[in-house]
């Protein structure tokens, strides 16, 4: 038996080299996004979900060059590095955090500070575009507000700090007022809320979503977060 192991080994290395043997023993994903590196852990990078493995894509000349990459933490991974994060039973989704980890342009860095050219929030600010008959409401977390599209109510809204009623004048900054986007998922009698927001660190942003429950604690959600992506950048 250990004969065979052996020459299987040796096969291995004679066709792809000691990378396959790296990849295999590793438990961590090499993911290039542009000019950053990343090593990710499998349990956590769904990229490792293709049929293609990415110790084969990244091989050289088999870089497909992408800028995005896609992770998921599972529940209770969040649970136990946050407490008071909820994991519902009532929910017919998981709550896991998935997300993507996207490198930037310098233009797309820009884009996603400025609230005039992000997700439309020059017309959401000012009940102008699709916005023109927004419905504003309070939501449940005292000094946030839900805007509709009104075609969308109840369904979908952007998530504010601020009123736009009450202070007209537009921040110079997206996360000066706006939190999340949320879309109501599920059948009826089991709809909850999942709102999807970004962290910006550097030239690199990461899209992630949660339960709208589990908002109180966004702040914590964006620090654990932010932490585990500087870990993985090499």
């Amino acid at each position: 038996m250990k004969k065979v192991i052996t020459f299987i080994i040796l096969f291995l290395l004679a066709i792809f080299g000691v990378r396959v043997l790296s990849y295999a023993v590793s438990d961590t994903v090499k993911v290039q996004l542009r000019k950053n590196t990343f090593r990710i852990p499998k349990h956590i990078a769904m990229d490792g979900l293709k049929i293609m493995p990415d110790w084969l894509l990244n091989m050289s000349g088999l870089d497909d060059g992408s800028s995005t990459t896609i992770f998921r933490f599972d529940d209770k991974i969040v649970k136990t590095n946050l407490p008071s994060y909820i994991v519902s039973e009532e929910n017919q989704f998981k709550d896991d955090i998935e997300g993507l980890i996207i490198a930037l342009t310098d233009v797309e860095v820009a884009n996603y500070k400025n609230p005039a050219t992000y997700a439309q929030l020059g017309d959401l600010w000012n009940a102008t575009g699709s916005y023109k008959k927004r419905v504003i409401e309070p939501d449940s977390i005292d000094g946030w507000y839900r805007v509709y599209r009104k075609v969308e109510h109840p369904n979908s809204w952007m998530l504010l700090s601020r009123n736009p009623d009450v202070d007209k004048s537009m921040p110079d900054q997206v996360k000066d007022f706006w939190i999340a986007s949320c879309l109501m998922q599920g059948p009826t009698g089991k709809r909850n809320g999942r709102c999807r927001t970004y962290e910006l660190i550097e030239d690199v942003v990461v899209e992630f979503s949660v339960s709208d429950y589990n908002l109180p604690l966004l702040d914590e959600i964006r620090t654990f977060i932010r932490s585990q992506v500087i870990e993985w950048k090499q």
